[in-house]
């Protein structure tokens, strides 16, 4: 019940405050470095999250619903991939290492689902909250994580060669590789908006990625 308080909280916050637009990332990992687009736009009663490379060629593609809480996800990163929220599961659809999903689903219960956090980090350091649940997908094998955003304080940070006071948030998994896995994001603390993070590129001992942002463009609805 108290995960179920706590996502409820956050959600009802909905995108009071936070504009609509494009945020670049520029990230490495190891001796690879990737830029990629975040976006996010108010379309009449949904909000369209997305995440495209700089030629804006899209890979991920969101639906939430207006108090944040995600509905619809598509992968096209890998494999077409197709998560629909309805009620308490996420019902999949299109191919998965070249064959055809048919009756997949997970079981989420009333925590919320998020694929990209960009958007969600921000709304949950908006919300005040200490923690926030959530469900992560895996789009390798479909199995869903739970993972856990915990707000740590604030701290100087160096973004773009510029010292920054940014919000610390740490985000975990939930269970018995809670110890080996952890990631951490900085963010604004007025519009919630991250700024820089490290995490790890995958589940326990994948290669850690370091990001920035390094260029955003607001947008009228």
């Amino acid at each position: 019940m108290r995960f179920v308080l706590l996502s409820m909280i956050v959600l009802a916050g909905g995108l009071s405050g936070i504009e609509n637009g494009a945020y670049t990332y520029r990230s490495v990992t190891g001796d690879r470095t990737n830029t990629y687009i975040v976006s996010w736009k108010e379309d009449r009663n949904i909000i369209r999250l997305s995440s495209s490379n700089v030629a804006g060629t899209r890979d991920t593609d969101c639906i939430h619903a207006l108090n944040g809480a995600m509905l619809r996800w598509e992968s096209t990163e890998t494999w077409t991939i197709i998560g629909v929220r309805s009620n308490t599961a996420v019902h999949f659809s299109g191919t998965l290492a070249g064959k055809p999903v048919v009756g997949r689903s997970v079981e989420l219960g009333a925590i919320p689902w998020y694929q990209l956090f960009e958007l969600p980090i921000a709304l949950f350091v908006r919300s005040g909250s200490r923690e926030q649940p959530f469900w992560v997908v895996n789009p390798a094998d479909l199995t869903a994580n739970n993972l856990m955003m915990i707000r740590e304080g604030t701290e100087t940070i160096t973004v773009g060669g510029v010292s920054r006071t940014a919000l610390r948030v740490r985000m975990t998994i939930l269970g018995p590789f809670s110890m080996f896995w952890s990631a951490l994001y900085w963010c604004r603390a007025d519009d919630g908006i991250c700024i820089k993070f490290d995490r790890p590129n995958g589940m326990p001992g994948t290669p850690i990625t370091c990001g920035e942002l390094i260029a955003e463009k607001l947008s009228e609805l």
